[in-house]
């Protein structure tokens, strides 16, 4: 028998800290005011120089969003995802209204591992975006978790026979509980981190018990 995996775990399984398959570097974020020795360094390979560098300016004057841009793409170059999200999170904190900020926390918690927080921040996202060349992006992002987690569930409900019954019973709950969030699943407030409509669903939904 396959014990249950809680959300977090299975999260975990999915290997957290490897490389997002098919992205080879960040989103660009609209306008890219950095310093152009950073620039120049980050365009070279760098970047383990450069974060060094980004790290100590950022001491100087930590509301710098141009260095801390530099910073975020460097860190995902090399990998280095809580670190991308911690200052992802940073740079939406400062600059809210940037669309590829929260465009970008969704992708590093999808490289992650972590379904249900790329699908509420891709969610939030739509509802927060103005800029429509971003909606795109944030439908296939909501795309393609959706695809990986029916697959994971499919192989779940072969492979372990405490989710199997609990997936036949309730569909959604069942799936929830496990760490995944599909697109059409009704957005729950608390989960999303805010009170907020329900949004648009996309997809064709979990596949019959």
């Amino acid at each position: 028998m396959m014990k249950s995996a809680t959300g977090s775990q299975w999260e975990r399984r999915r290997g957290s800290g490897k490389r997002c398959p098919g992205i080879e570097t960040a989103p660009t974020f609209g306008p890219f005011a950095s310093r152009p020795e950073l620039a120049g360094l980050l365009e070279s390979g760098s970047d383990r120089e450069v974060l060094r560098q980004c790290r100590r300016l950022l001491r100087q004057d930590p509301s710098n969003v141009a260095v801390r841009e530099v910073a975020v793409r460097a860190e995902w170059h090399l990998g280095r995802y809580q670190d991308v999200l911690r200052t992802t999170r940073r740079l939406i904190a400062d600059n809210p209204s940037e669309p590829g900020y929260r465009f970008l926390e969704a992708l590093t918690l999808r490289a992650l591992g972590r379904w249900a927080a790329s699908m509420n921040a891709a969610r939030r996202g739509v509802e927060e975006c103005e800029d429509a060349r971003f909606l795109g992006r944030y439908v296939q992002l909501m795309d393609e978790l959706n695809q990986a987690q029916l697959a994971a569930i499919e192989k779940l409900r072969v492979l372990d026979a405490d989710f199997a019954p609990q997936y036949e019973r309730n569909p959604t709950v069942a799936s929830r509980n496990l760490g995944f969030e599909m697109s059409w699943f009704e957005a729950d407030p608390v989960r999303m981190g805010r009170v907020v409509p329900a949004t648009q669903p996309y997809g064709v939904g979990l596949p019959k018990a």
